[in-house]
């Protein structure tokens, strides 16, 4: 009587990974599809036809799947090679020098009297470094994101625009659009110097007024900086 086949456990997870339906469900686990699906990016109707076998991904949804989850683009496609990807400290360390996590500026409550910035973090967006000390500042750690709130400021900047600010420039010493904490409240105006001392702040958009400040009303304002990139969305 010829003995059953022994099956390793390794054989097993191959088997069991033999189609791109199966592999995709391995790496889902126990998690629910529309909380996978939102994690990756992807709608979870279309996630519920890979695991069906109904339709194909396409690179970019392949891309989008490997790196929210970890696994090797070549595994996940074909199933050949290791699924997972081994981190390689020179290629992070690279990554690391080649791009920066900018913090983002937080608001202030009640109980704060100064902006603060929030630490760097790779879940921040990240920009090019090179390409941010050659058009924005040499100095690049003085940069931090904020978010533009209202449309005082439109054209120029419209209400959700992502803003980078040069954190370091908090004298106004030439015309320019500055971040500016005032009662408690983050604004974005348009600061000129008068010949007298004191401050012209205008707002591009023309329905808001322009407003004279003066010394007395430059110490109960800070500078949180200057705006020096503005980000829209598309619609």
């Amino acid at each position: 009587m010829n003995s059953a086949p022994i099956i390793t456990e390794q054989a097993l997870k191959l088997r069991d990974a033999s189609s791109f339906p199966e592999r995709l469900q391995q790496i889902i686990g126990h998690r629910s599809v529309r909380s996978f699906a939102r994690h990756c990016g992807i709608s979870d109707s279309v996630l519920r036809q890979y695991l069906r076998g109904k339709s194909e991904p396409t690179r970019p949804v392949l891309l989008a799947i490997a790196c929210c989850t970890g696994v090797a683009v070549e595994w996940l496609a074909s199933g050949t090679g290791p699924m997972k990807i081994e981190r390689n400290p020179a290629m992070v360390q690279l990554a690391d020098g080649d791009f920066t996590a900018l913090p983002y500026v937080m608001v202030p409550d009640e109980t704060v009297q100064t902006v603060k910035v929030r630490q760097r973090s790779l879940k921040n967006l990240l920009f090019r470094s090179e390409w941010l000390k050659k058009e924005l500042a040499p100095d690049i750690n003085g940069l931090a994101m904020a978010t533009a709130h209202g449309n005082a400021m439109a054209p120029a900047i419209d209400d959700g625009d992502a803003i980078l600010v040069d954190t370091h420039q908090k004298t106004i010493e030439k015309e320019g659009i500055y971040l500016l904490q005032v009662n408690g409240t983050i604004i974005a105006r348009r600061i000129q110097v008068m010949m007298d001392g004191t401050l012209r702040a205008t707002c591009d958009n023309p329905l808001y007024t322009t407003q004279i400040i003066d010394q007395a009303e430059m110490t109960a304002m800070q500078i949180v900086g200057k705006v020096v990139w503005v980000g829209k969305k598309i619609l």
